[in-house]
């Protein structure tokens, strides 16, 4: 999600469009039948488990509804993952400063967003990734270029 802020003003306008697309009843979130009814609107067609699929794996927070971010999030183009933008997002998410990312600190910065993060939840992410108590940059990048 942090990505979204690093997109030019004209990138938003073309993935606003996008989302209203979908967005039909303008509530500012996509749920699952706005989708399908999208989808199976367009030339390429797609199966309900594809749908599903893709569904859940846009819908970061498991809300159960896909939000701006989310959908724009997951429409970035591999072009945004530049070093620089990778290197800014660690640098923002490194929240003490000291190179490396925490589950600790993941939690602080979540918190500070106003989201819930669990400090078992974070752990879980950090396991998940292999990485132990601490992220490097460099793992970082690794995961985040997958």
């Amino acid at each position: 999600m942090i990505l979204v802020s690093h997109l030019k003003d004209s990138e938003l306008v073309e993935n606003k469009k996008a989302f209203y697309k979908f967005d039909t009843d303008f509530s500012g979130s996509i749920d699952f039948d706005e989708m399908v009814k999208t989808l199976d609107n367009e030339p390429t067609k797609m199966t309900r488990s594809s749908m599903t699929k893709l569904y859940n794996a846009i819908d970061f927070d498991d809300s159960g509804e896909i939000g701006f971010s989310e959908f724009t999030a997951a429409s970035l183009a591999d072009d945004h993952l530049s070093e620089k933008n990778l290197k800014s997002i660690f640098n923002y998410l490194d929240r003490e400063r000291n190179g490396h990312l925490t589950p600790k600190g993941l939690v602080s910065h979540f918190r500070l967003m106003g989201k819930k993060l669990s400090a078992e939840e974070a752990r879980a992410m950090f396991d998940e990734v292999g990485v132990g108590e601490k992220m490097t940059y460099e793992r970082f990048a690794d995961i985040m270029t997958q």
